[in-house]
């Protein structure tokens, strides 16, 4: 029985007028009870690639008792998802993309369904870690554009105002979906959170929604109240007592009935209803004809009877399609192995099958003749009913050979040569293979000296083998001859590093020459040195050469002026020496040299392991006032605390500090006053050059702390 809305409109006007006062007179006493269940997964719900809102978390369910009383009707609904998606699994996630536009959720209430995300509403592509979406219609729109991110917001299609009004009773089901594989969607937990409102009276008839009123909103509608029979409304909430003239509503469909075993089909009323109904109330089914046997097999016709509470019946016809799917029996259980050797032409035997409807059964296999693998060959025999079933069932043919091959020749000669072997392969003869060409491990060609042998295997590839020896020989007395018949001197500077020669080996081709001498040859003078070639079989050759090392001649030049003097030859190193005293000139390390006084230099010049000294070179060009400079004045004398000091009746230019090896070590001077920070380095005596604007004098200094 419907419930009726035709009724709301009477009494309208004074309804009406009764339902806005109480409105305002309840406005503010509407008690608001909210109560929120969740499920947390005991390890994360994975959904993969299997389209739309298709996997159905378990339900949240709601009840009575989970409100206060009198508590009705829904207020409001949001719904809470903690979730994440990742490229990798649920269990092992992974760092690529993960294509969030995939994802979507829709929640299933008792009153209907709404879309919370639909596909597509995130566009992000990274992977995150796990996010909480809440989704409440009063919230603003969902971010898109980016990955998803925790918050709350308003449902991307659906609206969960919808469920305002309706009753909250009964289990409220998250569906989740991916509409892409390979990179799931992980659901942690989800809650759904639901506010009720108190029950109103609205249309003053002392009965609510919640206590059995079918229409709130018409007063003539309530528990108890007079029934108008059959007019289309139950006024008193009760269907029962409805008193129903119109006969109800036949609707079939066509319906498959599959054949058993037997040979037996049964089909149901509910399989051949197609949503039969009555104005009123509830309705019962029957179908006849409702079994079928093989003799059926095809279209055959059935009748649908609907009867109503108040025995009102309707009929309608639907076709019946019988249905012969089980395929025919083999009747034994395996098939026997067939074996043959070499190869079988046919198979005689055919097995047989038995159908469950009878009749004549077409045996047939799948072999190509001859079978000649050897081994195990799968044979498939097929048995067809003759009504579009197919059964099959395999056979082993074993195809064996267990003679092995006979060689072609008794003995194989032996091979004897110089430098290497290439032999060519013997034959044998096999009962099922034919002629076979050996095979050996033997690595061609064969250039090992002396004997090597050479086992040849003949297999049929069916398991069986033979096998024969055959000897190579090889032999090789020639001496390798040097590329060039006599090698010429080799002249080096300093030191020398000739390259090897070469000579030609009838067996090994070109051969490098070895020496005992250690390269490179620094002895000045001649060095003969001896180039052995060996060709690895045992022959030699030695071949000697003459290795020329010269000494460096070092040699300076001196500028117009007399005063610098430059080395002719470039070293790895450089000391000027004062060929007066034979002793160093301390700093003079470069390749030039700019004399302080007049006298007589040279230079030392190290090239590798060579070293000269340059003839001697005269200077007598310096200034007078190169050589003495007045007044210069330096203390203390030795130090204290490494600090000296100097003074000068003219200009400063420069103060550097060197050790007795003529290496600049380094303090911190000051030219404009004089003063020396000496006090980092080691006690001991070093030399101080001073550079002025009347000359260069280099004097001693005691370092001392």
């Amino acid at each position: 029985m419907r419930i009726s809305t035709l009724l709301r409109l009477r009494k309208k006007g004074e309804s009406a007028l009764l339902l806005v006062a109480f409105l305002l007179m309840s406005a503010t006493s509407i008690a608001q009870l909210t109560v929120t269940k969740t499920f947390t997964a005991p390890s994360s719900v994975t959904v993969d690639g299997c389209g739309s809102y298709c996997t159905n978390l378990p339900g949240l369910s709601f009840s009575a008792a989970d409100f206060t009383a009198g508590v009705c009707q829904i207020a409001d609904v949001n719904v809470s998802i903690t979730w994440a998606k990742t490229d990798g699994s649920c269990t092992a996630p992974g760092t690529g993309n993960s294509f969030h536009s995939e994802t979507n959720f829709r929640i299933d209430g008792p009153a209907g369904n709404e879309i919370l995300v639909a596909p597509g509403t995130y566009s992000g592509t990274g992977t995150i870690s796990s996010v909480t979406t809440t989704l409440d219609q009063a919230a603003a729109p969902i971010i898109g554009g980016t990955n998803p991110v925790s918050g709350t917001f308003r449902p991307s299609t659906g609206d969960l105002d919808n469920y305002i009004g309706t009753d909250a009773f009964g289990t409220w089901t998250l569906r989740a979906g991916d509409t892409g594989t390979g990179d799931p969607l992980c659901i942690v937990a989800y809650s759904v959170t639901i506010t009720m409102s108190a029950a109103i009276d609205n249309d003053g008839d002392t009965f609510t929604y919640c206590t059995g009123d079918c229409d709130d909103n018409d007063p003539t509608v309530f528990p108890g109240a007079p029934e108008i029979t059959c007019d289309g409304v139950d006024n008193d909430c009760n269907p029962a007592t409805s008193d129903d003239p119109t006969p109800p509503v036949a609707v079939c469909q066509p319906v498959l009935a599959y054949l058993d075993v037997t040979g037996l089909a049964n089909i149901t009323e509910t399989d051949v209803d197609f949503g039969s109904s009555d104005n009123c109330g509830s309705i019962t089914m029957g179908v006849s004809p409702n079994s079928f046997t093989c003799a059926d097999v095809g279209a055959q016709t059935v009748t649908l009877t609907v009867t109503d509470g108040e025995g009102n019946q309707a009929t309608c016809a639907s076709t019946v399609t019988v249905i012969d799917s089980l395929a025919p029996v083999p009747d034994v259980s395996s098939l026997p192995v067939i074996e043959a050797s070499c190869q079988v032409d046919t198979i005689i035997m055919f097995p047989q099958a038995t159908d469950n409807c009878g009749g004549t059964v077409t045996v047939t296999n799948d072999a190509i003749y001859p079978i000649s693998a050897f081994g195990s060959n799968v044979v498939t025999w097929m048995y067809d009913d003759g009504n579009g079933n197919i059964s099959m069932q395999t056979q082993t043919v074993l195809i064996v050979d267990s003679i092995a091959p006979v060689p072609d020749s008794l003995t194989l000669p032996d091979y004897i040569g110089e430098c290497e072997a290439t032999l060519v392969p013997p034959t044998a003869d096999d009962i099922c293979a034919g002629a076979i060409t050996a095979t050996t491990p033997t690595t061609f060609p064969i250039t090992a000296q002396g004997t090597t042998v050479v086992t040849w295997t003949y297999d049929d590839g069916n398991g069986n083998t033979a096998s024969q020896d055959q000897t190579v020989i090889l032999t090789d007395a020639v001496a390798p001859v040097a590329d060039v018949a006599i090698l010429p001197d080799f002249n080096a500077i300093c030191e020398a590093n000739p390259t090897a020669p070469t000579a030609t080996d009838n067996c090994s081709g070109s051969i490098a020459g070895t020496t005992s001498t250690t390269f490179p040859i620094t002895t000045i003078g001649t060095t003969t040195i001896t180039w052995t070639y060996d060709d690895g079989n045992g022959n030699t050759y030695d071949q000697s050469q003459d290795i020329i090392v010269t000494n460096i001649n070092a040699t300076t030049t001196a500028t117009l002026d007399g005063v610098t003097l430059t080395s002719d030859i470039t070293g790895d190193s450089y000391q000027w020496i004062n060929c007066e005293t034979n002793s160093p000139i301390v700093g003079a390390t470069n390749a030039n040299y700019t004399a302080t006084a007049n006298g007589s230099y040279a230079v030392i010049v190290n090239d590798g392991p060579c070293t000269d000294t340059s003839a001697c070179a005269e200077v007598t060009t310096v200034s007078t006032n190169t050589l003495i400079i007045e007044n210069l004045k330096l203390y203390p004398n030795p130090t204290r605390d490494g600090f000296f000091n100097l003074t000068f009746d003219g200009v400063i230019n420069s103060i550097t500090v060197l050790d007795m090896l003529g290496r600049e070590v380094p303090v911190e001077a000051d030219v404009t006053t004089g003063s020396v920070d000496a006090s980092l380095l080691n006690n001991g005596r070093y030399m101080v050059r001073v550079e002025t604007n009347k000359g260069t004098k280099v004097t001693e200094i005691i370092v001392s702390m």
